[in-house]
């Protein structure tokens, strides 16, 4: 196990460090400097050094320059404390050194108890690294790290973001704030206030996402990891947690989704979509909910006569003039070639008729290759939730085949 260093910046000589060599015994090594320039050159070289004492320091020109060095770098690499060693005729001079990194005056002559309780003392007051330093080594990282009390307030933050309604007051402090005291967005500000509120009872971290406007007034996505910070006897006394900006990857898993559940022709939903709306959302749609089936006429003449492309076109325009003719909060799925299904809520079999006027003839405006726009919808209006949906889906097409086999017929 290595013992603590400690360096020693004196010139008088061997007497001061053989007596502290006898005071310190083995419990700590004592590394002896007579130059400015050797002690900060191993202060810098990564050494182990615990304290730095300066032997009479009114009497070297170059004591208050390590002084300030060790100041400087305590805020930045290292924190190290000084510890003046002194004399009682010479006690008033060095005293003047204290504050900052020096953090006490040992007059002689030395006692070794007096003297290792005191170095354990001030070693245990700089043993971390000092709020300021950390704080500026939070703003270095690109996420932004926070603390909050068990109130929910802000202790702390490292960075301040865009999102915060600082009301351009320079001397503004985001200590003891709420998140509604700060947040533009209110709604996110009661989301974080809420999880903020379980996770204090529940003593269990959360993570999620939240949208914000970034500061180029673009969507941008934060993530945010909570964890609280306990005492020993497990009583949650704060909230420590990190932000993240994760809006390229976000951005992109959200996009990924977005293709696995879109048609790629039409731009409406897909099978996948369908089946897991109907197993997730479906329920708490408002009833009565009227399912539409619905199938494209014409479509075998015209790939036929004019080839796919036009086949495409002409299933496109016709999944176009349905959608519009939708109400808001409709949601219409491609389920394979040219067949549709669409879920309507708030919708009666009365009201769905209309519906189906409205799509007849919007479809009949449009022409592809002179072939005016046709489909075979049929309907099926669920009154409940607890209605049998297979069954539901089942009379939906029923009723389509049958305004098929009306179309065929009158063709």
């Amino acid at each position: 196990m290595n013992k603590n260093e400690i360096l020693l910046y004196s010139k008088r000589g061997a007497n001061t460090r053989n007596t502290l060599i006898e005071v310190l015994g083995d419990s700590y090594t004592l590394i002896n400097v007579f130059d400015i320039k050797d002690a900060i050159d191993i202060l810098t070289s990564g050494s182990d050094i615990m304290v730095v004492m300066i032997d009479y320091p009114s009497e070297i020109p170059g004591a208050q320059e390590l002084i300030d060095f060790v100041d400087k770098n305590n805020r930045s690499v290292f924190n190290i404390p000084i510890l003046i060693l002194t004399s009682q005729e010479k006690k008033f001079a060095d005293s003047e050194f204290l504050g900052g990194p020096v953090a006490d005056v040992m007059v002689r002559p030395f006692v070794p108890a007096i003297i290792s309780n005191r170095l354990k003392v001030i070693m245990k007051q700089f043993d971390s690294v000092s709020f300021e330093g950390f704080s500026l080594m939070l703003k270095a990282l690109p996420s932004n790290i926070y603390l909050k009390d068990d109130k929910g307030r802000y202790v702390f933050c490292s960075q301040i973001w865009n999102h915060l309604d600082t009301g351009d007051d320079p001397d503004w402090t985001i200590r003891g704030k709420t998140d509604l005291d700060i947040r533009k967005d209110k709604h996110n500000a009661e989301l974080a206030m809420e999880s903020d509120r379980k996770m204090l009872e529940s003593g269990k971290g959360t993570s999620y996402i939240i949208k914000e406007i970034g500061p180029d007034g673009k969507d941008q996505y934060l993530q945010l990891i909570k964890e609280p910070l306990c005492h020993e006897d497990g009583h949650v006394m704060g909230i420590i947690a990190l932000i993240n900006d994760v809006t390229e990857q976000e951005t992109l898993r959200r996009e990924l989704t977005r293709i696995s559940i879109t048609d790629t022709l039409t731009g409406v939903y897909n099978r996948t979509k369908f089946d897991n709306f109907v197993k997730n959302d479906l329920a708490n749609m408002n009833f009565p909910v009227t399912v539409f089936s619905a199938d494209c006429d014409h479509l075998k003449y015209i790939n036929d006569n004019f080839g796919h492309f036009a086949g495409d076109e002409y299933i496109k325009q016709c999944c176009y003039a349905f959608k519009d003719c939708l109400p808001e909060g409709s949601e219409i799925f491609r389920m394979g070639g040219d067949e549709f299904t669409a879920l309507v809520p708030d919708t009666t079999p009365a009201q769905a008729a209309e519906i189906l006027a409205a799509v007849e003839k919007k479809l009949s405006e449009t022409v592809i290759k002179g072939v005016p726009l046709r489909m075979s919808i049929g309907t099926y209006t669920m009154g409940s939730n607890q209605d049998d949906f297979a069954n539901c889906i089942k009379e939906s097409d029923a009723s389509m085949y049958e305004v098929k086999k009306r179309h065929h017929e009158s063709s």
